[in-house]
């Protein structure tokens, strides 16, 4: 029973959990940051998002931990420790202020730790990196998709 659970895992529901929403030429095509992740442990998630590069970048470039959010579930990252928010939760608007990352900036995933910006080409792609191997790419193209990956790609 235990190999029959841990073979229909391996068959069938990890490979869907690796490309959650993402299509074929987004899980087999190059994405910014890929070279940083073994592809073993490569995911690509995906969700469309109808607007150009430029109105989803700022966006972008406000996320994290005591900036503009992550845009999801805001009860859940406060009750995690990662809720705290410069506006109280996942931001509204467009924070002037936060719209200011470099290489080597760190953005914060909660109060302990965060993320490295490894990559930055606005308004194209955004890098994050964590030593174990963990990436955020937010990778901005016109028409392409957008959304949180496990590795984790942020493709818009």
């Amino acid at each position: 029973m235990l190999v029959a659970a841990v073979v229909a895992y391996s068959g069938v529901v990890r490979p869907r959990l690796r490309a959650w929403g993402a299509s074929r030429d987004e899980v087999g095509g190059a994405l910014p940051g890929d070279d940083l992740v073994p592809d073993r442990y490569r995911t690509t998630h995906a969700v469309t998002i109808a607007s150009p590069p430029a109105d989803v970048w700022p966006w972008l470039m406000q996320m994290g931990y005591r900036r503009g959010g992550w845009y999801s579930y805001d009860r859940l990252e406060r009750a995690i420790g990662a809720g705290d928010f410069a506006e109280g939760g996942s931001a509204r608007r467009i924070v002037p202020e936060l719209q200011q990352l470099a290489v080597g900036d760190k953005v914060g995933l909660s109060e302990a730790w965060g993320l490295t910006v490894a990559r930055l080409q606005p308004p194209r792609s955004l890098v994050l990196h964590y030593r174990m191997d963990l990436i955020t790419a937010g990778a901005a193209t016109e028409g392409s998709r957008a959304g949180p990956g496990l590795d984790l790609g942020l493709c818009a």
